[in-house]
């Protein structure tokens, strides 16, 4: 049971990481609220995305 949360937790956690780094190393944060809005959309869809089928995955093994 612990194993299927800790890869969900690292994912959550790797998606925050990649949002700080986007944001702050890459100046996002100053940028148009448009590509604000774009590169958290697309970081939350591939967050989701990767979650999916790991998850599917996971359930079939």
């Amino acid at each position: 049971m612990a194993g299927r949360w800790t890869a969900a937790v690292v994912m959550l956690v790797a998606a925050l990481k990649g949002r700080a780094i986007v944001l702050y190393y890459m100046e996002l944060k100053d940028a148009q609220l448009a590509w604000r809005l774009v590169f958290k959309a697309w970081l939350a869809i591939a967050t989701v995305v990767i979650v999916a089928f790991w998850a599917l995955s996971a359930g079939n093994s």
